[in-house]
């Protein structure tokens, strides 16, 4: 009991014990509309933050993933004795099929308290549509006409006077085969690869859909026995380099870049007008 009278007046004249009171000056409530949301949809959240004696200084919002980092989605400065704001978040868009993202929720007073409260939200990602390329013609290396394609700039080259890297993929002309013959064979000079899936479904194709059926797939750098309605899903084993996918180029990147579907294919007499006619559909 003699040592009791000694440490309540040490709290009493130096303030270094917090009472129940004290511990409790600074509340922040957050409520969210939902916790899981496609990408692009709208959420909001509730915030309340109530100071008992003093007023809330800041009231800030933060986000983190893993493919954004840290984010600061928002703040304000009150001055108040009780705040409440209804926050609208646009849920971000994502690659992946789906994203976890931290929301902190911060308040300040003057004094230096702080309180925070954290949301764990779950992003949906959403499928995107594919950009489309239609009446692409490659003609028969002996028309002297486009026979080849490539993927940087969207558009038919001739492979006898393209540089190299600049056919992604071309007709190839087997010299066992006559010479008025359409080739029935595509193969590359720079890093393609082919896989011929006629059960995919060309007309409903996203970027999730393309991608995980290239995934799933054996790829070759040449697919052959083409003919109408063959659908040819395309794609790069390695990027480009740095420079080309920091430019913006889609094409250069590893994975998954289009489909191609063979509308018609033309083998007429002579080789002047044998050709494929293209449907192409990429990630853009």
């Amino acid at each position: 009991m003699k040592h009791l009278l000694p440490i309540l007046a040490l709290c009493v004249f130096s303030g270094a014990c917090t009472s129940e009171k004290d511990a409790t000056e600074l509340l922040l409530f957050v409520t969210a509309s939902d916790t899981s949301a496609a990408a692009g949809e709208i959420v909001y959240f509730d915030i309340e933050a109530r100071s008992l004696d003093s007023r809330i200084d800041t009231v800030s919002v933060r986000t983190y993933d893993k493919e954004n980092g840290p984010l600061p989605l928002f703040s304000d400065r009150p001055r108040t004795e009780r705040y409440t704001h209804r926050l609208y978040w646009s849920v971000p868009a994502t690659a992946r099929d789906s994203l976890d993202v931290e929301l902190t929720f911060r308040a300040t007073d003057p004094a230096g308290q702080s309180r925070e409260r954290h949301i764990a939200f779950l992003v949906r990602g959403s499928a995107a549509p594919l950009r489309e390329l239609s009446g692409i013609t490659l003609y028969a290396p002996a028309s002297g006409n486009p026979d080849g394609f490539s993927l940087t700039t969207r558009q038919p080259v001739r492979t006898a006077t393209a540089a190299p890297g600049e056919v992604d993929f071309y007709l190839y002309a087997d010299p066992e085969a006559p010479e008025d013959a359409l080739p029935r064979q595509w193969r590359t000079r720079t890093d393609i690869r082919f896989a011929k899936v006629n059960r995919f479904d060309f007309a409903a194709a996203t970027d999730r859909s393309l991608r995980a059926v290239y995934d799933a797939s054996v790829r070759t750098d040449y697919v052959d026995d083409l003919t109408a309605d063959d659908i040819i899903l395309i794609g790069r084993e390695a990027p480009l380099g740095a420079d080309s996918v920091a430019a913006g180029d889609t094409s250069a990147r590893a994975g998954a870049w289009g489909v191609v579907k063979i509308m018609q294919a033309y083998d007429e007499p002579g080789s002047s007008n044998d050709r494929y006619l293209l449907h192409i559909k990429y990630i853009d």
